[in-house]
């Protein structure tokens, strides 16, 4: 099996729909973005061990593969059941009960306390450029709907909470 096809090497490459796009194009910028945040996800699923933020970080990982996918325009199976609007409020229940679980948090909070927590931190960070990209291409072009921004803004919380959750309960490799 070979896993390089050379019909990139020009510096366009077409999308689901058909369009072809520079490879600088902000769709793809978006596109790429969100896919460096799921790598990301991936080695926070890595340095877990609490099995329940395991196992939402695996659906977040899904549901943005499915947001890369209507990005790039794909439809139907390519994306299956997305329901955008139902993944914010399942974030938001997330990020409630996760909080409530959290001891008050004065200030501004630095990463480091675990190998885990600043795992997420990352996360959170690229969640933030992920929205910043998503807005310059919604501006751009005005195809993008303003849920997947939505979306992705909570995910910033999501990871806020799930760093502070583990930094606090300090399961692994605390640093003094």
């Amino acid at each position: 099996m070979r896993y390089f096809s050379g019909k990139g090497d020009s510096g366009e490459t077409n999308l689901f729909d058909g369009r072809k796009v520079s490879k600088d194009d902000p769709t793809l910028e978006l596109i790429g973005t969100i896919d460096e945040l799921s790598a990301q996800i991936g080695l926070a699923i890595s340095l877990t061990i609490q099995t329940d933020i395991k196992k939402t970080l695996r659906l977040v990982q899904i549901t943005l593969s499915k947001i890369m996918g209507l990005i790039a325009g794909a439809e139907g199976s390519s994306i299956g059941d997305l329901d955008i609007p139902n993944g914010i409020i399942g974030l938001e229940e997330v990020i409630d009960n996760y909080g409530h679980k959290l001891d008050p948090v004065e200030g501004f909070t630095f990463s480091g306390k675990t190998t885990s927590g600043a795992a997420l931190d990352l996360c959170r960070a690229m969640a933030r450029k992920a929205e910043r990209r998503a807005l310059t291409h919604s501006r751009e072009n005005k195809l993008l709907d303003q849920d997947v921004i939505a979306y992705l803004n909570r995910l910033s919380s999501l990871f806020y909470v799930f760093s502070l959750f583990v930094d606090q309960t300090k399961n692994i490799d605390h640093i003094k």
